[in-house]
């Protein structure tokens, strides 16, 4: 991955939650239970919607951010002990 799209990822990435934080860390003061609950539930769905955004790629996301699938490995052949010895 470029520099470019890893600082462009890493910003976007970051500003949904660097809002809910400032926003509902400023109310915390003000209402802590409810805005607790908020943010529980608004981290809750930053872990989650991942999932189905690569599972099906319905904002056909994958040709911006391709991942590369490892090769399998070809497995060595088993040494036999008088073949070690």
């Amino acid at each position: 991955m470029s520099l470019g799209k890893l600082a462009a990822a890493t910003f976007l990435g970051m500003l949904p939650l660097t809002f809910v934080n400032n926003t509902l860390g400023s109310v915390l003061i003000i209402r802590g239970w409810i805005s607790a609950l908020v943010a529980a539930v608004f981290v809750t769905l930053f872990f989650m919607i991942p999932w189905p955004i690569e599972r099906y790629d319905f904002l056909k996301l994958k040709r911006y951010f391709p991942h590369l699938q490892e090769e399998p490995t070809e497995q060595l052949p088993q040494r036999s002990a008088e073949q070690q010895g």
